[in-house]
């Protein structure tokens, strides 16, 4: 939860915790910080 409240913030606050992507992501993914980036919000609205 501490990264994704991080990775948006006031923005991608809402849809990171609804999403849940970018959390379960970082676990495997090969560091959490390459996964933010990508999931922030303009990621969020494809």
């Amino acid at each position: 939860t501490n990264s994704g409240s991080g990775a948006g913030g006031p923005g991608a606050g809402q849809p990171a915790p609804a999403y849940g992507y970018p959390q379960p992501a970082a676990a495997f993914a090969p560091d959490p910080e390459f996964v933010l980036p990508p999931m922030g919000p303009q990621f969020v609205r494809p």
